[in-house]
């Protein structure tokens, strides 16, 4: 083993920034820094002309071989492999454990990597990114004191193609500081509530790919009904919902199509707090909310805008488009 010799810069001794950095291999020349946490394979197992090493073999020696305060990331583990060319020689590699310090992981080749790799995953994963999408249904429900149910699924792709989800992939969602249970890939996340208030109800996944962490999220829209319909003429602006089309929206905008009325007033109610409305236009982009009336009402315990046409028409296939 090498002695440890102070560095001399000018009047300044620069010493080893550890005592590994300054120990080295007599023969190999390596600083004990890079052989703390390697291990050659072919010395400790050696092969004696019997088939080469892999990679699967290797590391389940390896975790029985060491204590589990070793098994960390950083480990490394050389040997000589097959030929990749039966008509080239064998290749030697180098992998680097990366899992962290569960036992667990250790065990696994997903969690090691080829040294001389660090760069190309850099590559892969700008050019075939992992990207975790939700979809559901629905995504808004009216306020009521009935269960509804919420369907949701996972999606997971790399580089645009389905991902290859291994045992070891895990998934988590949490929803208002609870977590959904019995989760899978395979099917549906279902989640049943009861929708007693508006706001939105967030459901945040936490996925583990391959030992790296992604997340997704899916939001439920809770919401107070709008409605509308058509009064006759002389038909009061309305106190109740009775007679009129009720509609789940998530803002006030809303297209109301196919309207054919005779000596009559279109009407539209929606929440207020999704604000006042700032433009109604027809079919030719013509503006008409001047020749709406606003009217303000609580009814069922809500706070409502209703924009009523002031003066009855009669007209085939109207439009009105409220925003």
């Amino acid at each position: 083993m090498a002695s440890i010799h102070k560095v001399v810069n000018g009047d300044e001794l620069v010493y080893p920034a550890t005592i590994t950095d300054a120990v080295g291999h007599k023969e190999t020349k390596s600083p004990l820094s890079d052989l703390i946490n390697y291990y050659n394979a072919d010395l400790i197992w050696p092969r004696n002309n019997g088939p080469y090493h892999n990679l699967g073999e290797l590391i389940i020696k390896l975790y029985d071989a060491l204590d589990s305060k070793h098994r960390i990331s950083g480990v490394q583990l050389g040997f000589l492999s097959a030929p990749d060319d039966p008509m080239s020689g064998p290749v030697y590699k180098r992998y680097e454990y990366f899992g962290g310090e569960s036992g667990e992981k250790f065990k696994q080749t997903r969690y090691w990597r080829r040294v001389d790799s660090g760069v190309l995953d850099d590559i892969d994963r700008v050019l075939n990114p992992i990207k975790v999408s939700v979809t559901g249904s629905p995504s808004i429900v009216g306020v009521s004191n009935d269960q509804v149910t919420v369907n949701l699924r996972v999606s997971v792709t790399k580089g645009g193609a389905p991902y290859d989800l291994s045992p070891e992939d895990s998934i988590i969602c949490d929803v208002e500081g609870n977590q959904l249970t019995d989760l899978s890939f395979s099917r549906p996340v279902q989640d049943q509530f009861t929708p007693r208030t508006s706001g939105n109800r967030e459901y945040n996944f936490l996925l583990m790919l391959g030992g790296k962490d992604y997340t997704a999220t899916y939001t439920v829209r809770i919401v107070h009904p709008c409605y509308y319909g058509i009064l006759a003429d002389g038909d009061p602006i309305p106190t109740t919902t009775t007679g009129l089309t009720k509609a789940l929206n998530p803002s006030k905008g809303y297209t109301w199509s196919g309207i054919n009325m005779v000596n009559s007033r279109t009407c539209y109610m929606y929440p207020k707090d999704f604000g006042k409305l700032t433009t109604i236009k027809d079919a030719n982009n013509f503006e008409y909310i001047n020749s709406y009336t606003l009217t303000e009402r609580t009814i069922n315990g809500v706070n409502y805008y209703i924009y009523t046409l002031t003066d009855p028409v009669t007209i085939t296939n109207f439009k009105q488009s409220f925003g």
